[in-house]
């Protein structure tokens, strides 16, 4: 009979340990960026607490938006009213949680509905080429020469102002800028080998496009909705801030627009913090955008 040594015994007697299980790996890409893009992943925590903030707003708020209270009018700061009150007594502070949700809510649906148009122009503009993609080019500059909240300011006129109108017409001048870097894009892809390795063997037009381009282009579409997000907020509160908005919900625009046109010598906080808000926002944005280029682009990943 073979003898076993005590530590092989009892190795043996114990029962097999499972193993643990791995990292997810959108844990271990969400830990590299972060310690990669430091200030990129504290701009992107700003933003996701911003977007708890805004959906959870009725909770959040102290009191209701539109209620107003029978203390003094345009009172300041206090353990009551953290931000005063504004002109008919409401609570400042209540009325900036639940406006984010109408600023960021427009400005997401804005954002995803002009990137993905600006990704269909591109992507058909960069593969046709071609006379359709001259017109097309020669259609973008003549959008991109004229201003663009003049072309906002027009179209909410002439629609009314409905959020609905709005979304869209923010949407819509998202379009021309962002197609024109997802067509640069889609020109760089096309100069590698495997899209025409795929045409050769007889793929069509639809299916390079989907499984050859798209998967290419995706980290581009991703750092512009970043940026974009951001500009479109600008957006959104400068229509709301020249009244063009027609909304009962409060939001960063309309608020700055009392306090800055009527009270801002006055009562200074009332224009001070919705835009802080905003501008805090627009850089949170544009900080995650640069972080994310950085991230996603191969040539930028071996210099950091």
């Amino acid at each position: 009979m073979v003898e076993q040594s005590p530590a092989t015994a009892a190795a043996t007697a114990l029962p097999a340990q499972p193993a643990s299980p791995r990292t997810p790996r959108w844990v271990r890409s969400l830990w590299t960026f972060s310690s990669h893009n430091k200030l990129g992943a504290a701009a992107g925590a700003l933003i996701v607490a911003m977007w708890i903030v805004a959906i959870f707003a009725p909770l959040i708020a102290p009191y209701d938006a539109d209620e107003a209270f029978a203390g003094p009018r345009l009172a300041g700061p206090s353990a009551d009213h953290w931000l005063g009150t504004d002109e008919v007594g409401r609570d400042v502070f209540s009325r900036l949680v639940v406006g984010s949700r109408l600023s960021l809510g427009v400005s997401l649906a804005a954002t995803v509905v002009g990137i993905v148009g600006a990704c269909i122009v591109g992507l058909t503009s960069g593969y046709a080429l071609g006379k359709f993609d001259l017109f097309v080019q020669r259609a973008v500059d003549a959008f991109l020469a004229m201003p663009i909240l003049v072309v906002l300011m027009v179209i909410a006129f002439v629609t009314g102002g409905g959020l609905m109108w709005v979304t869209l017409a923010v949407a819509l001048v998202t379009i021309p800028a962002s197609s024109r870097i997802i067509r640069a894009q889609t020109l760089t892809v096309m100069q590698n080998d495997f899209p025409g390795a795929a045409q050769a063997l007889g793929a069509t037009a639809t299916r390079v496009i989907i499984f050859h381009v798209v998967p290419n282009v995706i980290p581009t579409a991703l750092v512009l909705i970043a940026i974009q997000l951001g500009q479109n907020i600008l957006l959104q509160s400068s229509l709301s801030f020249l009244g063009l908005v027609s909304s009962q919900t409060p939001d960063w625009g309309s608020m700055l627009n009392t306090g800055a046109r009527r009270y801002m010598e006055q009562q200074p906080w009332l224009a001070l913090a919705p835009g802080a808000v905003i501008a805090v926002m627009v850089l949170a944005y544009n900080l995650l955008g640069d972080a994310l280029r950085d991230a996603l682009d191969p040539r930028l990943r071996g210099s950091r």
